[in-house]
């Protein structure tokens, strides 16, 4: 099945070579989807249009599952080459074991998806900021709507736990 080198036979090692360059080709793909739709969202959270945010939630959903998709399969293709007597963790160890002369043009295609999964957690952190920024001040102005404008003092002076050092220090507090 494989050589001393850890090698898989060009037989067996090319149907899975294919299916190895059509991931790749989806992930990327799909990244290139994911930052357009970022792009788009970055610029929809700034205006008051609930209705485009959530059509783009739904594409966000989308193309999540297929990124998911394509992690099944990358678990799969590890699987198989296993299967054929070689213990690998990642594409890249695929890539090493299997792709003979295209190896450095799918090593290339690897390193754009790193940078393009590093972009899209990029990205994603900005969009989870600025939503939860926008949670909180949503709350503080429920907050101030159901207490009719007054929002009661943090510390009052009958406030005992404040001027002893709280529960850390005193255990009647």
């Amino acid at each position: 099945m494989h050589d001393e080198g850890g090698a898989i036979s060009p037989a067996l090692a090319n149907p899975i070579l294919n299916e190895l360059q059509a991931l790749l080709i989806d992930i990327e793909s799909n990244q290139a989807d994911f930052l357009l739709l970022f792009e788009k969202k970055s610029v929809v959270m700034k205006k008051p249009t609930p209705i485009e945010l959530v059509r783009l939630i739904d594409e966000e959903l989308k193309l999540t599952r297929l990124l998911q998709d394509c992690l099944s399969r990358r678990t799969s293709m590890i699987n198989q080459v296993e299967k054929l007597g070689v213990k690998v963790n990642s594409l890249t160890e695929v890539i090493q074991v299997i792709a003979g002369a295209k190896k450095n043009q799918l090593l290339q295609s690897v390193q754009r998806i790193e940078e393009g999964s590093q972009k899209i957690r990029k990205e994603s952190w900005v969009h989870w900021i600025i939503a939860h920024r926008a949670h909180n001040h949503y709350t503080e102005l429920l907050d101030i709507i159901a207490q009719c404008g007054e929002k009661p003092a943090t510390y009052s002076p009958e406030d005992k736990l404040s001027s002893k050092g709280g529960a850390l220090l005193d255990t009647s507090a």
